[in-house]
């Protein structure tokens, strides 16, 4: 029994888009352009058969995610080994460290900074204590007096 191109998409429950890209690879037609829902079933059954099986899309993406991945470790080594990364472990001490410093020095300003403020009225203090504040803050930063 010969079907229609729409008899044929309803019956295999494909779209006729999906009809149309196989007639162009192939798909057996009547002579009046006709199909025969038969010889189209076995004539998928050997086209599925002879094409590789594709993954499916979680396989898919998975193995995307993967190289993906992949590709970056591989970046990340050779930066590594380009001297142009460094461990968060060091950054963190280097920081310690850098705050450690910054609380010392902020620490020991009355101790420097009282005998030098003996006698002076409430404005040159205020100037005097300022100015170490912000040289405390600009060495913290790693700026110079220049910046």
């Amino acid at each position: 029994m010969a079907v229609n191109q729409r008899q044929l998409s309803a019956a295999l429950g494909i779209s006729r888009t999906t009809i149309w890209k196989w007639h162009k690879e192939g798909l057996p037609r009547n002579p009046d352009g006709s199909y025969d829902p038969e010889t189209v079933r076995a004539w998928i059954t050997t086209r599925q058969q002879s094409q590789p099986a594709e993954p499916e899309d979680g396989e898919k993406q998975w193995n995307a995610r993967y190289r993906k991945a992949k590709a970056e470790l591989a970046e990340l080594d050779l930066n590594k080994r380009k001297c142009q990364l460094v461990e968060v472990a060091e950054v963190d001490a280097a920081n310690v460290r850098k705050v450690l410093a910054l609380k010392q020095r902020l620490l020991m300003l009355p101790r420097t900074l009282a005998p030098r403020l003996v006698g002076l009225d409430a404005e040159a203090i205020d100037t005097m204590i300022d100015a170490e504040l912000r040289a405390a803050i600009r060495d913290f930063a790693g700026e110079t007096d220049a910046e």
